[in-house]
């Protein structure tokens, strides 16, 4: 059995809870359920078999891909494809090129008695040879495809129509015996078919097309922000190998940090085009910090002074250095907090800060000095004048302008042990905003404490108490530390603390019960005290949380009501099965067999696991 809360020996619920989060961050890191699945194309042998022509017809492509739908895109007769995809490219155009000699026919249907689009009218092709083809006219095709509703059929060089029977969906049955090939018909029910153009008719291409490699395509990705998110510490090292903030709080100016390497060719570009528009950044109040990352990759040979001469090349005057590790998993974290596609950086990135150590803006690859200093202007708007301006069209909202919870960062920073950064993130916090970082906060607290820096630990501890003097979350993650520790006295102090400044906070019950009735030093174990603590959390959680349930049966072990025991981890199991909790079911079986045999329950792990 375990507690719930910081102390908890067993995560409650930690199998589906786990389970979700892994999924999440599946799914985050753009994984597939179903992935790898190319695109293939099959040859019918006419002999009960088909061959894998998928090489030969160019789809051998590294896609994931999920959709087909065909269609004569350039009305030349025969079907040209589109493919859509899971990964990038999610669209490609695949036109048919092949050389031959082929007929084919092409049918537009209209229905009269039948429903107007004709779907699920049949057509039966029969040629000169007696050879038979059929199809089915269908609202889609396929998964997540519906191809052209125009009917097409192919005939070999040669032949001819030798009669099309149309099945309307109304049951009416229509032949005809005298149609060419290589035409396009339109064909409505109940009356002749009508020739519209030759199956053949290429279209002229016209300035209205897709883009093409000679076409200029916007690469660069720019995510403005509209949600005050402070940017984590960034620290780097100066190439005279002294360790510098990439920016400072309450500055007097803004400040593009620009993460580059050596070997990229769109970085030295954006290098240049910095250098030669210095004048213009510095008159908008902003510097620029250009960080190379190549010293980062174990397998780099590139030296400081390979950095020096590269930025003295393009006469770059403004600060620049090499990247640390804990900048670029800051500014990867920064970026998972504003997508949910949790992408790799590329390069160049870089992060507009504004003179509060706020995120103005973050461009993916090479951003162009105007859209910089478009960016710094807009920076001094109000919120709702920058959600405006970042839309790419005008319009009306149909929410209203919230602020986004900083949580999920934080605590991502907490998580990869980027605690200085952390510490830098909350002290940026507006006051106001910081009382739903609380919980957060006394992680971090907790996570300085884990590391040995007291000092710190005790300032976000403080800060906690000051904006909420009620709040136990300090005292139950104290607790937990000195049970780590082993110090179960202090442990036991922390516990009653935190009943004392919230005497209805259920995981301070049960975690205070768990330990009074399962300790393994009989000095620390009260089963009247635990049986009287787990029942008021049993009463407060109305008996849905099946760990708490389990508490209170460790505590009647504890004073000898072995019966009263059974039934309450019975109670408990039934629960946690009700709720899917398999990790924790695990562990109330365990309970159930030492109660079975009048054995108390002890918990001899000095920690929490």
């Amino acid at each position: 059995m375990s507690q719930e809360g910081g102390a908890a020996p067993i995560a409650m619920g930690a199998g589906a809870a786990g389970a979700s989060a892994e999924l999440l961050r599946f799914i985050r890191h753009g994984r597939s359920f179903s992935g790898r699945e190319p695109h293939c194309f099959f040859l019918n042998m006419q002999d009960g078999s088909f061959a894998d022509l998928s090489s030969a017809a160019q789809l051998n492509l590294p896609d994931d891909g999920r959709a087909t739908g065909f269609v004569d895109w350039d009305h030349d007769g025969d079907l040209d494809m589109w493919i859509s995809n899971r990964n990038g490219p999610q669209l490609r155009f695949l036109e048919n090129r092949l050389p031959n000699q082929n007929q084919s026919l092409q049918f537009r249907l209209q229905g009269t008695s039948s429903n107007r689009d004709a779907i699920g009218a049949r057509l039966i092709l029969t040629d000169s040879t007696g050879q038979q083809q059929i199809k089915t006219l269908r609202a889609g095709d396929g998964y997540l495809a519906q191809s052209s509703k125009t009917i097409h059929f192919g005939l070999p060089a040669g032949r001819t129509v030798q009669q099309l029977e149309v099945r309307w969906p109304s049951g009416s049955v229509e032949t005809w015996n005298d149609l060419e090939t290589n035409q396009f018909y339109s064909l409505v029910e109940g009356q002749m078919p009508v020739v519209v153009r030759q199956a053949s008719t290429p279209i002229a291409e016209t300035a209205n097309k897709l883009a093409g490699d000679d076409d200029a395509v916007e690469e660069t990705i720019r995510v403005l922000s509209i949600s005050d998110v402070p940017v984590p510490k960034l620290a780097y090292v100066a190439l005279d190998q002294s360790r510098r903030a990439a920016f400072q709080l309450n500055s007097q100016h803004l400040t593009l940090v620009n993460l580059f390497a050596t070997w990229c060719a769109p970085c030295q570009v954006e290098l240049a085009e910095l250098a030669a528009r210095a004048a213009d950044l510095r008159q908008a109040n902003c510097q620029v910090v250009a960080v190379c990352v190549d010293p980062l990759d174990p397998d780099s040979t590139v030296t400081a002074k390979d950095i020096e001469a590269l930025l003295q090349k393009h006469q770059f005057p403004f600060e620049k250095g090499i990247a640390t590790k804990q900048l670029v998993e800051s500014l990867q974290l920064l970026n998972n907090h504003l997508f949910d596609l949790h992408l790799p950086l590329p390069v160049p990135t870089s992060v507009l800060v504004d003179e509060r150590g706020k995120l103005v803006a973050m461009y993916k690859g090479a951003v162009k000095v105007d859209t910089v200093l478009s960016d710094i202007a807009l920076s001094q708007k109000q919120r709702n004048e920058r959600r405006a301006d970042s839309a790419p069209f005008a319009g009306r909202w149909f929410e209203p302008l919230n602020r986004t919870s900083h949580v999920p960062l934080l605590d991502e920073l907490i998580q990869a042990n980027l605690l200085d950064e952390a510490d830098d993130f909350v002290r940026r916090i507006d006051g106001a905003r910081k009382q739903n970082l609380l919980p957060s906060i006394v992680r971090l607290a907790s996570a300085f404490f884990d590391h040995g820096n007291l000092q710190k630990a005790q300032e976000h501890f403080q800060v906690v108490l000051r904006m909420e003097p009620t709040y136990p979350g300090v005292d139950l993650a104290l607790a937990a530390r000195r049970l780590k520790e082993g110090n179960v006295d202090l442990a036991a102090r922390h516990y009653q603390a935190a009943l004392q400044r919230s005497p209805n906070n259920i995981t301070a019950l049960n975690d205070y019960a768990w330990l009074l009735a399962t300790h393994a030093e009989e000095s620390a174990r009260n089963g009247k005290k635990s049986v009287e603590l787990a029942a008021h959390a049993v009463e407060l959680s109305h008996r849905k949380r099946p760990a708490i349930l389990g508490t209170l049966s460790a505590a009647f072990a504890e004073v000898g009501d072995f019966e009263q025991a059974l039934q309450l981890v019975d109670e408990a199991i039934a629960v946690a099965e009700s709720q899917g909790k398999i990790q924790l079911l695990d562990s109330l079986q365990k309970q159930r067999v030492s109660l079975q045999a009048n054995q108390p329950i002890r918990d001899n792990s000095a920690a929490a696991k």
